[in-house]
């Protein structure tokens, strides 16, 4: 079965086999949401040996006794109980940035985190800059926050055989030539439409081309004649690929040139460090937590000044040493401080803290 296992779901699977893995003589309870995860095949050999409950919705499974800590991955926690509570935000979009989300969306969300970090005893953090929105956004006090970020999964994320990335590709239809790689679902934040220009800019040669991956068809439409304008010929130098497989994208990332994240915020930036542990160089806007993600394994850039966001491309792709130096420190980079086992490990101390 394929499955569409990223953000929130990602980090939530990675986290509960990790913890699974660490020998802790804890018990854990792997709570979901069927609609969530059941019916999307997620959770299989997630958690080995783990109590797996499903719920609807609501908490009525909190009746159970014994329940030392409870760990919210998203933006919900119980109003009272006889344990303590720790929660996980990914991110303050709705508080950073309302005029990007609709105001449904805008006005449900920020309640919700606002209800949910009222609620928890400790907040974790993915970023010293994602504490640093809690405090200004929130007014959210720092001895309740605590920094752990992502982990990546580094055997599964690494360099890939030249043989199944040829495969790959050629399936995808974008085997042939280098290529600078983006991923992220259309729209303003992630600044797609900032990549298009400053790939048209740049001025690379006819055999690189830009492949964005989470872009529907239309999407790229209303940007067109903009684009041509430039003299960027889309059909001929820009791929659009709505989803790709799990399986698939390490050959993909590992197939790259060169990996571009654009955004105008992250409040951690996973793509970065995917790139990095499968050896691909980077280029990444220096907004939100994404310099803190980058490290200095890669470029950073402003993504509305079109002319240094051109240069990055372009010095990335001229500067063979620097590529080389990133291929080498990025897997390496990874693996050192960025495992799961890592973050199971720091999390575990999290939930010893909450409950005293």
């Amino acid at each position: 079965m394929k499955t569409k296992r990223r953000g929130i779901a990602s980090y939530g699977w990675e986290l509960a086999a990790a913890l699974g893995r660490s020998g802790a003589e804890e018990e854990f309870l792997l709570v979901v949401r069927q609609n969530r995860w059941l019916r999307r095949g997620l959770v299989r050999d997630m958690l080995p040996g783990a109590r797996i409950r499903p719920c609807v919705d609501g908490f009525e499974w909190l009746t159970m006794r014994g329940i030392d800590v409870v760990h919210s991955i998203g933006a919900r926690l119980p109003a009272s109980a006889r344990f303590a509570r720790v929660a996980t935000i990914h991110d303050l979009n709705v508080f950073e940035f309302p005029e990007q989300a609709g105001d449904s969306w805008r006005v449900t969300r920020s309640r919700r985190i606002r209800q949910t970090v009222g609620r928890a005893d400790l907040i974790v953090a993915l970023s010293g800059q994602g504490a640093d929105s809690l405090q200004e956004h929130l007014g959210i006090s720092r001895d309740r926050i605590r920094v752990v970020p992502h982990g990546v999964d580094a055997a599964r994320f690494s360099a890939v055989d030249r043989s199944k990335i040829d495969e790959v590709l050629g399936r995808l239809g974008i085997a042939g030539g280098p290529f600078v790689l983006s991923t992220g679902k259309f729209g303003m934040r992630k600044n797609q439409a900032g990549l298009l220009e400053a790939f048209a800019r740049a001025g690379l040669p006819p055999d690189w081309r830009l492949v964005l991956v989470g872009p529907r068809p239309g999407d790229l439409d209303p940007l067109r004649p903009g684009l041509s304008d430039l003299g960027l010929d889309v059909d001929r130098r820009v791929k659009t690929i709505a989803w790709i497989d799990d399986e698939d994208l390490p050959a993909v990332i590992s197939g790259a040139s060169i990996y571009a994240c654009p955004s105008l915020h992250e409040g951690f930036g996973m793509p970065v460090l995917e790139a990095q542990a499968c050896g691909t160089p980077v280029i990444a806007s220096n907004r939100g937590a994404l310099p803190e993600t980058l490290g200095d394994v890669g470029l950073v850039f402003d993504p509305e000044d079109m002319d240094e966001f051109a240069s990055a491309l372009q010095r990335m792709v001229n500067d063979d040493d620097l590529r080389e130096r990133c291929r080498k420190r990025g897997p390496e980079r990874v693996r050192s401080s960025y495992s799961w086992d890592r973050v199971a490990r720091d999390m575990l101390a999290v939930y010893g803290e909450a409950k005293g």
